[in-house]
């Protein structure tokens, strides 16, 4: 009996070793969030400073931590656009999402006045993306050789149309997340012929404050991408894509239809496919596409339309 407890014994050690070799990398992709304020100048629009706060992997929470990673691992960037009078501290379920996945994200702290320049606020977007990677080639910055080749930019309302703008008209992106866009001005629809990067949409089929049909519908359509989706959040509404805000929640109660599902249970959404979309995209994991799909396929909670180009 001895002899065959220590087999056993010896054989669940075995498996649990096992378990943990093949558990490290995922366990070595969940990162704590580090974060810093920044101040860009551009000289090509008169010395502008663009002011961001980016959120990053680290090994330690808190302010300027150094980043994660092992030797040579680099993270992709995704630049943020915010909605109407919405603060960067609003999103925290996208940096909640996306920094422990391994991702940079940056939220341009600009246009949060109360006639805000669209055009103005998707450049700022580009910006902020374009610095960070020069960030990651500069010596003696924090991002210093961790700041991938790759990045997206993503916004939301008036951020996500003026995200349009910035792929349309500036550095072009690898890839673009769009929540609730609104149809800017100028004309995100009119933009969105010249973006031919892969593109995920995400609406709310109760949002009335940017109505499908007359924002994100359009859109989508124009878009000149072979690389597509479009997912709509049944019972979703245009503020719960982000965090509870005072200006956002008086916005939706003049108007109808109300949200049908819980903020959380929209952001539970949003994460499902967020997440392998853009590690697909971003950080070529093929594999997270086809999970995405599939879960698509079997989810109660959307209804979704998609372009695959060869």
């Amino acid at each position: 009996m001895k002899g065959k407890s220590a087999f056993i014994l010896t054989i669940a050690i075995i498996l649990i070793m096992n378990c943990l070799i093949h558990a490290g990398p995922l366990l070595a992709q969940s990162f704590q969030t580090g974060y810093t304020i920044v101040s860009f100048k551009e000289n090509d629009r008169g010395t502008k400073r663009v002011r961001a706060i980016v959120y990053y992997p680290s090994l330690k929470a808190g302010k300027e931590q150094p980043l994660a990673g092992t030797p040579g691992e680099k993270f992709p960037v995704v630049s943020f656009g915010h909605g109407y009078q919405l603060p960067a501290t609003n999103y925290e379920n996208i940096r909640k999402a996306l920094v422990p996945e391994g991702f940079i994200v940056a939220f341009p702290l600009t246009e949060r006045g109360m006639f805000p320049s669209h055009s103005t606020l998707g450049k700022d977007i580009a910006f902020v993306a374009s610095q960070l990677r020069k960030e990651g080639e500069t010596p003696n910055s924090l991002f210093y050789g961790k700041v991938g080749e790759k990045c997206g930019y993503m916004g939301h309302s008036m951020g996500g149309g003026s995200a349009v703008l910035g792929a349309a008209n500036g550095p072009v992106p690898d890839a673009m997340i769009l929540l609730a866009p609104l149809e800017t001005r100028p004309s995100a629809v009119e933009a969105a012929a010249k973006v031919t990067i892969p593109t995920l949409i995400f609406a709310g089929e109760n949002d009335c404050i940017t109505p499908p049909g007359s924002n994100q519908d359009p859109i989508y359509e124009a878009l000149g991408s072979p690389d597509k989706t479009y997912i709509t959040i049944l019972g979703g509404s245009h503020c719960q894509m982000a965090g509870d805000h005072v200006l956002c929640r008086l916005a939706e109660a003049t108007c109808s239809p109300k949200p049908a599902v819980s903020r959380e249970e929209q952001h539970a959404v949003i994460d499902r496919y967020l997440v392998p979309w853009l590690k697909s995209r971003l950080k070529g994991e093929k594999s997270e596409d086809e999970k995405m799909v599939k879960l698509l396929k079997n989810d109660p909670s959307v209804t979704w339309t998609m372009v695959r180009g060869n």
